[in-house]
């Protein structure tokens, strides 16, 4: 009985790490996608601030370094999700592993059982 308790939190333990995988990879389509026009918007910037005039050139020095800032942000973001989704992709495959070994002994101790109820009955036949 134990034995099933525990495949029976493998199982759940399997299919939230199937999901966050999923919801991880989703994630990081969805910010490439939506990033796509942003992106855009920050190169048309980018190119704005190089035609300002030098008398406001902090101003222009304070942009880049912000689209330089947000470019990076949205990079780390989607290597985050990346990773995690990676990971997550890890964790599951030591899962399935474990599950397959605890199926691999439940079986194996169903047939001890059955060898041992031949032996008995074997025994007492004699």
């Amino acid at each position: 009985m134990n034995n099933i308790k525990q495949i029976q939190q493998i199982q759940q333990r399997i299919k939230y790490l199937e999901e966050c995988q999923k919801k991880f990879s989703i994630e990081v389509n969805e910010i490439q996608n939506t990033s796509k026009d942003m992106l855009k918007k920050l190169l048309e910037i980018s190119k704005l601030t190089n035609s300002m005039p030098n008398e406001i050139s902090h101003r222009k020095i304070n942009l880049q370094k912000l689209i330089n800032y947000t470019l990076s942000g949205i990079d780390g973001v989607v290597n985050e999700l990346t990773n995690s989704s990676f990971d997550c992709g890890i964790l599951l495959m030591r899962e399935k592993r474990s599950l397959k070994l605890e199926n691999d002994m439940k079986e194996y101790l169903a047939k001890q059982e059955k060898e041992n109820e031949k032996r008995a009955n074997a025994f007492m036949a004699e």
